[in-house]
């Protein structure tokens, strides 16, 4: 359905809790710079009284029908794709049961809890001939695009030799309850899953330009601090034999991270990235050790959040035909899980899916 001459995208939004606001405060933004028109259809939640109470509150003056279940929301004939914003564990019976109506799905990160079950999902979408993309927005950000193409295409600081990225959030673990999604390993609780995935996403990106199965297989040294079986810090290297290069990425549930969270090293000079997180990137900056060079420091300033940029690249595949996105295809989110599932092995973390 198009309007505008731009594609127009149907949601039903799956899971009422921050990220699901984020997401749909954005998609909701009018932007002169849109790709495509965004509609939130319908809202979906546990209960009814939960999914009223979201649409009053990030709907305002948008109607959007409101359901007491995620069945109700799937049948809805009226929806192109669902948008999966539950928690961890869930978003393989959400996306299973989306397909299986025939809805295109959007899941948030981690798509699985771990690479087998990824597969089952990309495998029903296959069968079902749907669209389905993990939802790691901030690959699909200006910034990200930008910094792939100064490392990988103009080489702006020549040959990469290594690659530093954290992310830490102040969590406060202890004071949360025994059944917080953020402590409870039968919820995939943990900092990898959670946060580290995109110091994996990072490292992976700058040191190597390939995706899915065109990525180089690097070697993988690890090591995580567990309460309770859950990992409150992990620290990953990456080892790429091929090209001699190296990332060490490191997450953290203690301590929040520095606004300047990623260094790259290259043979003429540095680049490092800062934003209020990790996942939100606003900041370049190009130090060369050629002194006659002055440093560059590029700034993208983005309203909202920014994920309507991965919502605008979604309409754009459905509208082509696509069944999976050129950025983030299938084999890339079993890349990443694949590696997160070696790490965990290593760590000694443990969910009850993993069996």
């Amino acid at each position: 359905m198009t309007s505008d001459s731009l594609p127009t995208l149907r949601w039903g939004i799956i899971g009422t809790g921050l990220i699901a606001s984020w997401f749909v405060g954005d998609i909701q933004r009018s932007r002169q710079d849109a790709k495509a028109n965004h509609i939130v259809q319908a809202i979906g939640a546990s209960t009814l009284s939960k999914a009223q109470a979201f649409a009053e509150k990030h709907c305002a003056g948008k109607s959007p029908a409101v359901y007491g279940s995620y069945a109700e929301v799937y049948a809805d004939p009226n929806i192109d794709i669902i948008y999966i914003a539950t928690p961890h564990v869930f978003h393989k019976q959400n996306a299973l049961d989306a397909m299986e109506a025939g809805k295109a799905v959007l899941c948030e990160k981690p798509m699985t809890i771990n690479a087998k079950d990824a597969q089952v999902l990309i495998d029903k979408a296959k069968q079902k001939g749907v669209f389905l993309m993990e939802a790691v927005w901030t690959r699909f950000l200006p910034l990200v695009l930008k910094l792939e193409s100064l490392v990988h295409k103009e080489k702006i600081i020549g040959d990469v030799s290594r690659v530093f990225v954290d992310f830490g959030l102040d969590m406060n673990l202890p004071s949360l309850p025994a059944d917080s999604r953020l402590k409870n390993l039968s919820l995939g609780a943990g900092s990898l899953l959670d946060i580290g995935m995109y110091t994996l996403m990072f490292g992976k990106l700058m040191l190597d330009s390939g995706l899915g199965k065109n990525s180089m297989e690097p070697k993988v040294a690890s090591t995580q601090s567990l309460v309770d079986g859950v990992d409150y810090m992990s620290s990953v290297i990456l080892q790429y034999t091929l090209t001699g290069t190296q990332a060490i990425l490191t997450s953290s549930v203690y301590y929040k991270t520095d606004p300047e969270f990623m260094r790259i090293e290259g043979s003429l000079g540095t680049i490092t990235v800062s934003g209020v997180a990790t996942s939100a990137p606003r900041k370049i900056k190009i130090s060369y050790k050629d002194k006659e060079r002055e440093d560059q420091l590029l700034e993208f300033p983005v309203e909202g959040f920014g994920f309507f940029f991965e919502a605008d690249a979604v309409a754009l595949d459905i509208a082509s035909g696509k069944v999976e996105d050129d950025r983030m295809p299938h084999e890339e989110t079993l890349f990443i899980l694949r590696l997160m599932d070696s790490i965990r092995a290593a760590g000694g973390v443990v969910y009850p899916q993993d069996s």
